[in-house]
């Protein structure tokens, strides 16, 4: 492979350990109270990392958790410096607000972080508290100040918002989000409360509780923070991100491109090309498991035709990257009204050889992608457009 045509892809390093756990979460987390773990878990990842180390050249380096900023950095130093090749363009580390302190940025930057990706979530204590956040509203009130610091270092930053709360109001998440443009951020990530199974609030759910705003709300929540974003001149460029342009996030960007990854840590996912085949695995989930076994695969998918159209679709549908127009035809043939109806209420449309869906219909991005796989599948199905918005 020359280097014209090589394919360069991305490193996960997985921090298991939080200072408590979010009632939402999913993740392979851990509560951190065992602080004897944090070399146990920084020596069983230098090991896996030395022992399989990837096989293209690196463009991205994630550390995610978890909280890796509870993690002391020189913990990350030896691992990152085996891995920080030169054509590395990103390496993001996760952080709460609380872990972010002057001495921390500058420990980060020293060890090769170059952007911060900031669990905020929310601007409002009572947010916080639902959400069980144990940041305070004092950390946060800190942080602009703490990423001006970071931005004086060379550094980039990101933060993380939650909303579709019940209760929430569309003015309030647009005032949240205007706000946080404000400071000096580069990328903002924002998601609505999604409740899980087997968590907290998923048993909570099961039981009659609420914790999510109906559909209705969550759009128009949605409509809200892409007016303030669009106001800023922030990019869409995937349902979920938003940047100043010429700040996506790299790593996660490469995820959306289909890009080879190498996960490490507890319950990390790889994605890797066996001969003509991609193939996806998963580490151990369980801290105990993985530290006793850091490079066995607990899991694995071999992706076939279907598997890879179907995350074409729906990535290419939640994103500015689209889906190839080619890949439309199985649509059209055997969905010809609806796929008439999508273009004529603006849920699709053509962009040279690609065919996406604009900024503010990608929240339907999944119902469309079912309907288009229904179609490839051989079956016909139809899509609600009342749902569609401006």
């Amino acid at each position: 492979m020359t280097a014209a045509n090589t394919v360069h892809g991305g490193l996960y390093l997985h921090v298991p350990f939080c200072r408590t756990i979010c009632p939402y979460c999913d993740f392979a987390v851990v509560p951190d109270r065992e602080p004897s773990l944090h070399a146990r878990w920084a020596s069983a990842l230098a090991r896996a990392v030395d022992a399989d180390p990837p096989e293209f050249p690196l463009r991205s380096v994630y550390v995610g958790g978890g909280t890796p900023g509870r993690i002391d950095p020189e913990r990350l130093r030896p691992i990152l410096a085996t891995t920080l090749g030169p054509d590395v363009r990103e390496v993001t580390l996760e952080a709460n607000p609380e872990d972010v302190t002057p001495a921390r940025l500058e420990a980060w930057r020293e060890i090769g972080v170059s952007r911060l990706s900031i669990g905020v979530q929310r601007l409002d204590p009572d947010g916080l508290r639902r959400l069980g956040r144990a940041a305070s509203r004092g950390a946060v009130e800190r942080l602009p100040q703490m990423l001006a610091q970071w931005r004086s270092l060379g550094g980039t930053a990101s933060v993380d918002l939650i909303y579709g709360l019940l209760g929430d109001e569309p003015e309030q998440i647009a005032g949240q989000v205007d706000e946080v443009l404000r400071w000096p951020v580069d990328h903002l990530s924002a998601y609505a409360l999604t409740i899980e199974p087997g968590t907290p609030f998923g048993r909570a759910t099961l039981a009659g509780r609420r914790f999510a705003a109906d559909e209705d709300v969550v759009a128009a929540c949605y409509g809200a923070l892409l007016g303030i974003i669009e106001q800023q001149g922030w990019e869409s460029y995937e349902v979920s991100n938003f940047c100043r342009p010429g700040y996506r996030a790299v790593h996660n960007t490469g995820y959306w491109e289909r890009r080879p990854y190498i996960g490490h840590g507890p319950g990390a996912a790889s994605l890797r090309r066996d001969g003509h085949r991609w193939v996806r695995t998963f580490r151990h989930r369980a801290l105990a498991a993985w530290l006793d076994e850091p490079l066995e695969i607990a899991a694995h998918d071999v992706l076939d035709d279907r598997a890879i159209a179907a995350e074409t679709l729906l990535v290419g549908l939640r994103s500015d990257i689209g889906v190839p127009a080619a890949l439309l035809e199985p649509f059209r043939a055997r969905s010809g009204a609806v796929v008439a109806r999508l273009f004529e209420a603006g849920d699709l449309v053509a962009s040279g050889s690609e065919v996406r869906m604009p900024p503010r219909r990608r929240m339907r991005a999944e119902a469309v992608a079912a309907s288009w796989l229904a179609a490839l599948d051989g079956a016909v199905e139809t899509i609600d457009n009342r749902g569609s918005r401006d």
